[in-house]
């Protein structure tokens, strides 16, 4: 259910996506000046505008397959799993 709800809304995200780097670029000359001298970087800018301000704030609902622990945090089995996905990155180096 979760994927098809995906799909019913992606091109109203992508729209929001695609408003939301331009944004960020002329908010950022310097880096919109280093993509137009280097092209070869879009494929990297395009994965890091999305990390950066996503308009799609987490992922479909998945299940533990198994007992885990993240971050300290037990996750049993079978238990509802969503990934906040504007968190990525956003955390201090880990050791």
């Amino acid at each position: 259910m979760g994927t098809a709800m995906m799909l019913i809304v992606a091109g109203h995200e992508t729209v929001n996506l695609l408003g939301d780097a331009v944004l960020a670029l002329l908010q950022h000359p310097e880096q919109l000046g280093l993509l137009r001298e280097r092209p070869e970087l879009m494929p990297g800018a395009v994965e890091e505008l999305l990390r950066h301000d996503t308009s799609v704030e987490r992922s479909t609902s998945r299940y533990a397959a198994e007992d885990v622990e993240l971050g300290g945090v037990p996750i049993p089995r079978g238990s509802m799993v969503v990934v906040a996905l504007g968190a990525a990155g956003r955390d201090a180096p880990q050791a």
